[in-house]
Protein backbone atom coordinates (compact mmCIF):
# COMPACT_ATOMS: atom_id res chain seq x y z
CA UNK A 1 0.00 0.00 0.00
CA UNK A 2 1.62 3.71 -0.72
CA UNK A 3 1.60 6.00 1.83
CA UNK A 4 -1.40 8.18 0.25
CA UNK A 5 -3.59 5.24 0.30
CA UNK A 6 -2.33 4.50 4.22
CA UNK A 7 -3.25 8.37 4.99
CA UNK A 8 -5.96 8.43 3.51
CA UNK A 9 -7.18 4.97 5.21
CA UNK A 10 -6.27 6.47 8.77
CA UNK A 11 -8.09 9.78 7.86
CA UNK A 12 -11.01 7.56 7.85
CA UNK A 13 -10.89 5.97 10.52
CA UNK A 14 -12.84 6.53 14.17
CA UNK A 15 -11.39 10.27 16.08
CA UNK A 16 -8.96 10.72 13.25
CA UNK A 17 -10.49 13.94 11.90
CA UNK A 18 -12.07 15.10 15.53
CA UNK A 19 -8.16 14.95 16.42
CA UNK A 20 -6.90 16.65 14.24
CA UNK A 21 -9.44 19.10 14.09
CA UNK A 22 -8.77 19.63 18.07
CA UNK A 23 -4.94 20.17 18.01
CA UNK A 24 -6.07 22.93 14.75
CA UNK A 25 -8.21 24.66 17.38
CA UNK A 26 -6.05 24.63 20.44
CA UNK A 27 -2.15 25.26 21.09
CA UNK A 28 0.17 22.72 23.34
CA UNK A 29 -2.96 19.76 23.92
CA UNK A 30 -2.31 17.57 26.48
CA UNK A 31 -3.02 12.95 25.65
CA UNK A 32 -6.08 12.97 28.27
CA UNK A 33 -7.62 16.45 26.30
CA UNK A 34 -7.88 14.18 23.30
CA UNK A 35 -9.56 11.22 25.46
CA UNK A 36 -12.54 12.77 24.33
CA UNK A 37 -12.45 11.45 20.95
CA UNK A 38 -11.58 7.80 21.57
CA UNK A 39 -10.79 5.05 24.01
CA UNK A 40 -7.27 4.55 25.36
CA UNK A 41 -6.70 2.14 22.99
CA UNK A 42 -7.50 3.55 20.09
CA UNK A 43 -6.19 7.27 20.60
CA UNK A 44 -2.94 5.15 21.23
CA UNK A 45 -3.21 3.65 17.67
CA UNK A 46 -4.66 7.08 16.55
CA UNK A 47 -1.66 9.30 17.81
CA UNK A 48 1.08 6.81 16.47
CA UNK A 49 -0.43 6.50 13.02
CA UNK A 50 -0.58 10.21 12.97
CA UNK A 51 2.84 10.75 14.06
CA UNK A 52 4.22 8.10 11.53
CA UNK A 53 3.06 10.59 9.47
CA UNK A 54 3.98 13.57 10.28
CA UNK A 55 0.54 15.07 10.44
CA UNK A 56 1.05 15.79 14.58
CA UNK A 57 3.97 16.51 16.63
CA UNK A 58 5.16 15.00 20.07
CA UNK A 59 7.00 16.86 22.68
CA UNK A 60 8.31 16.19 25.68
CA UNK A 61 10.58 18.79 27.84
CA UNK A 62 12.09 17.44 31.47
CA UNK A 63 13.32 20.84 32.90
CA UNK A 64 11.94 20.94 36.92
CA UNK A 65 8.84 19.25 35.91
CA UNK A 66 7.77 17.01 33.00
CA UNK A 67 5.96 18.87 29.92
CA UNK A 68 4.25 16.80 27.65
CA UNK A 69 1.91 18.15 24.32
CA UNK A 70 0.93 17.47 20.67
CA UNK A 71 0.43 19.87 18.68
CA UNK A 72 -0.69 19.77 14.69
CA UNK A 73 2.06 20.21 11.64
CA UNK A 74 2.03 22.33 9.03
CA UNK A 75 1.38 19.29 6.82
CA UNK A 76 -1.67 17.97 9.21
CA UNK A 77 -3.22 21.46 8.69
CA UNK A 78 -2.90 21.30 4.69
CA UNK A 79 -4.75 17.50 4.69
CA UNK A 80 -7.39 19.15 7.54
CA UNK A 81 -8.32 21.49 5.35
CA UNK A 82 -8.36 19.90 1.87
CA UNK A 83 -10.57 17.19 4.25
CA UNK A 84 -12.69 19.59 5.27
CA UNK A 85 -13.44 21.18 1.75
CA UNK A 86 -14.23 17.51 0.83
CA UNK A 87 -16.51 16.80 3.33
CA UNK A 88 -18.50 20.20 3.34
CA UNK A 89 -20.88 18.91 0.37
CA UNK A 90 -21.73 15.90 3.00
CA UNK A 91 -22.26 17.78 5.86
CA UNK A 92 -24.43 20.19 3.52
CA UNK A 93 -26.51 16.38 2.30
CA UNK A 94 -26.64 15.66 5.83
CA UNK A 95 -28.50 19.22 7.03
CA UNK A 96 -30.64 18.96 3.90
CA UNK A 97 -32.06 15.30 5.10
CA UNK A 98 -32.38 14.52 1.31
CA UNK A 99 -30.18 13.08 -1.39
CA UNK A 100 -28.44 16.13 -3.21
CA UNK A 101 -27.61 14.54 -6.53
CA UNK A 102 -25.82 18.02 -7.12
CA UNK A 103 -22.89 17.04 -5.51
CA UNK A 104 -20.23 18.65 -7.31
CA UNK A 105 -17.75 16.02 -8.33
CA UNK A 106 -15.57 18.37 -10.12
CA UNK A 107 -14.76 20.58 -6.73
CA UNK A 108 -14.35 16.53 -5.08
CA UNK A 109 -11.82 15.75 -8.03
CA UNK A 110 -9.89 18.37 -7.58
CA UNK A 111 -9.87 18.43 -3.38
CA UNK A 112 -8.69 14.72 -3.64
CA UNK A 113 -6.00 15.64 -6.22
CA UNK A 114 -5.00 18.85 -3.84
CA UNK A 115 -4.71 16.07 -0.92
CA UNK A 116 -2.88 13.14 -3.02
CA UNK A 117 0.29 16.06 -3.60
CA UNK A 118 0.21 17.29 -0.01
CA UNK A 119 0.27 13.55 1.00
CA UNK A 120 3.31 12.98 -1.15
Amino acid sequence: MQIKDEILEILGKKGTISILEFLNQHDKVHYSQMKQFADTHTLNTRTRELLKYELVEHHLERERTRKEWYEITEKGRDILQSMQELLEPVKTFIKKGERDDKIDETRERKVIRCLDQKIQ
